[in-house]
């Protein structure tokens, strides 16, 4: 508008936008990371449109010459779109290259090896002792004080190693502040 882009979003901070009619360069700083599951559930992830449902990232630039276009995140070329499909929208929440995806997936995989790691054997731990009560012939009390001391240096272990976990979670989840560029392809 009047020889100026206008860069606004509802899911982030836009900083530092600056360009012509065939370059648009701007910061975000988004307020989450997109949704993205480990690769053995991608199947399932593209055949509900969950990303597209529930972590839709999308990008429209409306006010581009006539062209291609490659879409830079962070110094890494992402795609190369044509002007008319940027002015449409693109979606990006699952697109493999992009900085945001790499960095969602690299918190998927730390959710992932917490669940099998400590969470798994913490549910497999409090079953055994569901089914120490449950069987006939239930045990007697030294016996159960001796399941009980082992029974509460692991729950102690695993819940001390999920919250280790969790701690690496936090870190790693927290959205960069990326630099994007649109240019025209260079031919």
């Amino acid at each position: 508008m009047g020889g100026k882009w206008r860069v606004n979003s509802g899911t982030g901070k836009v900083s530092d936008v600056a360009g012509d009619s065939q370059r648009l360069q701007f910061s975000f700083q988004a307020n989450a990371l997109p949704w993205v599951l480990p690769p053995e559930a991608a199947k399932g992830y593209a055949m509900t449109k969950a990303g597209h449902k529930m972590s839709n990232e999308r990008l429209v630039i409306s006010g581009l010459e006539p062209g291609r276009y490659d879409l830079s995140i962070g110094g890494v070329k992402v795609g190369t779109y044509a002007h008319t499909q940027l002015a449409a929208k693109i979606e990006l929440q699952a697109n493999q290259v992009t900085p945001q995806y790499k960095q969602a997936l690299v918190v998927a995989q730390l959710n992932k090896e917490r669940n099998e790691k400590a969470i798994h054997p913490l549910r497999n731990t409090w079953a055994q002792l569901r089914n120490k009560f449950t069987r006939p012939g239930k045990l007697g009390t030294d016996e159960y004080k001796e399941f009980r001391i082992t029974f509460d240096k692991n729950v102690a272990s695993l819940n001390q190693l999920a919250a280790k976990y969790e701690d690496k979670i936090y870190a790693a989840n927290q959205p960069h502040n990326l630099q994007y560029e649109i240019a025209p392809v260079d031919e």
